[in-house]
């Protein structure tokens, strides 16, 4: 299944990178493999991890109520978007269906600009009789500043006192974006656009685009590749949930394509990003 979100903008490009822990210091990725495995798109490894150690956490960070335990096992972060591991426990006579289309997560967190629009997905990963695992997504359109401070996950669980667990951790910044421009004019979706942006992190792409003439371009039919130092050549992902997630407008002065990577990217090895055609060297 493919999911679109399509937003207007009407401001500038703003980015930050975001990591949580509670102390602000990175943290050894601990989680087995196989657990992300399960994530459906998001495959990182804890090889790949180790390339981004200050934007990987594992908060010591839960709560308990009424025997159930909500507990943040991981997270991913970078500019435009956070990947939140997690766990429910719960009493194994509790009668919990870990698979209930009545669960969802309330994320909160600070940013630069009030408003602002997102896409959030959650997947259960795994389950057993009493422990549950999650994988919560979350990003904000890329005009919006993750800012550091707390963050907070609450889970719906009617069995609670208030209906919801939640617990909260700090918020931190690891920036390790790159970002190229294309100085003059060129052609991209079929649309003339001036002076295109490509940035990247080890988790996404966004691509900006200005003074777009006539149509925006049609997000799902641009193409866009990733070309390594060592030749190797990376297509950015288009389908299932959240892959090749585009963001943007029918504005006359500027656009976002973003996309969502299937791997952790060691952005030191990439020589350049492809746009239909366009170079953006790094």
């Amino acid at each position: 299944m493919k999911k679109i979100c399509i937003f207007a903008l009407a401001a500038c490009l703003l980015l930050a990178l975001a990591a949580c822990s509670p102390s602000g210091s990175a943290a050894s990725p601990i989680i087995p493999d196989e657990v992300w495995q399960n994530s459906n798109h998001f495959h990182p490894t804890n090889a790949a991890l180790e390339l981004i150690p200050d934007s990987v956490q594992t908060p010591d960070a839960s709560v308990t109520e009424n025997g159930a335990t909500l507990a943040i096992r991981q997270t991913i972060a970078d500019r435009y978007l956070i990947y939140v591991l997690f766990d429910v426990t719960v009493p194994e006579d509790a009668g919990f269906d870990p698979d209930a289309n009545t669960h969802h997560v309330r994320f909160d967190i600070q940013t630069d600009q009030r408003g602002t629009k997102g896409c959030e997905e959650l997947r259960l990963l795994e389950s057993s009789d009493s422990r549950h695992t999650y994988l919560f997504i979350y990003f904000r359109v890329p005009n919006c500043v993750l800012m550091p401070g707390p963050a907070t996950l609450s889970f719906v669980y009617p069995d609670s006192p208030t209906g919801m667990l939640s617990v909260t951790w700090d918020f931190s910044y690891a920036d390790l974006s790159r970002t190229v421009r294309v100085s003059s004019p060129c052609t991209i979706g079929g649309q003339t656009v001036g002076n295109p942006t490509v940035t990247l992190t080890p988790l996404s792409l966004c691509v900006y685009l200005l003074d777009c003439s006539g149509h925006i371009p049609i997000y799902w039919e641009t193409q866009i590749e990733i070309r390594l130092k060592d030749g190797t050549v990376l297509p950015v992902p288009t389908d299932g949930i959240l892959d090749g997630i585009k963001l943007g407008g029918e504005s006359e002065e500027f656009a976002l394509l973003y996309y969502r990577l299937d791997r952790v990217l060691d952005i030191a090895q990439v020589e350049q990003v492809n746009v239909d055609g366009v170079a953006f060297v790094f």
